[in-house]
């Protein structure tokens, strides 16, 4: 079994979340005082998040001037653990590879941005009927939807090709709905002196993600799945 721990990079809309648990699990069946199997959102909950001024620490000045500058515009900033590797500082994310084996998933673009809009659809009628103190707490996200959305949250063809037109027809929305709009290959590579760099060592797929995460699992976490 390798020594090292397993750190996932959470690409939004790729069933990171279930990924997240499942791994989790993993952990628990192999030992509970083993903290190797604690990865992606588990991870920042129990490390990341205690460091002082973790954002500054962890992110390149610029990707922090941007998303900071965004958050003081929309009162929203994103989940730490949808932020891509590479736009973390080179030191911090070298330390990472050395410490980690670094997974994600992967999906089709096409399919990933239907899910996506159909996501947002789906949290904003859910958000929206929470209480005015819950509702607080997210509320720059909302009305980020509602405006990127134009209020209309009707699942239409003709409603997803005006998002698709809205959103991808400059790099302004780049940032935006908690980083679900950055492309998948920002999460796998980074240029380094003028080198293309790939930051993870495996990549599951989501289309197959069932049989490629059974590999994965033999090959990392020793154990056989049914």
């Amino acid at each position: 079994m390798t020594s090292k721990k397993i750190y996932f990079t959470h690409i939004p809309k790729t069933a990171g979340t279930t990924i997240e648990e499942i791994s989790y699990q993993a952990y628990l069946k192999t030992n509970k005082q083993n903290i190797k199997y604690l990865i992606g959102e588990s991870h920042y909950g129990k490390y990341i998040v205690k460091e002082n001024n973790y954002h500054k620490k962890f992110l390149k000045k610029k990707y922090y001037d941007i998303l900071f500058d965004i958050s003081n515009k929309i009162y929203w900033l994103p989940a730490f653990w949808h932020i891509p590797l590479s736009f973390w500082k080179n030191n911090v994310l070298e330390e990472y590879k050395k410490k980690f084996i670094i997974f994600t998933i992967i999906r089709n673009p096409y399919d990933r941005f239907v899910s996506d809009f159909k996501y947002w659809i789906e949290y904003y009628n859910l958000k929206k009927r929470d209480s005015k103190k819950e509702k607080i707490k997210i509320n720059g996200l909302l009305n980020q939807i509602k405006k990127l959305y134009d209020n209309d949250f009707s699942l239409t063809e003709k409603n997803l090709n005006k998002i698709v037109h809205r959103l991808f027809k400059s790099d302004k929305y780049f940032y935006y709905l908690d980083c679900h709009l950055i492309p998948q290959y920002k999460y796998i590579y980074k240029i380094h002196h003028k080198k293309l760099i790939k930051i993870v060592d495996h990549i599951l797929r989501f289309e197959s993600l069932s049989n490629d995460f059974k590999q994965f699992k033999k090959k990392i976490f020793k154990f056989n799945t049914k």
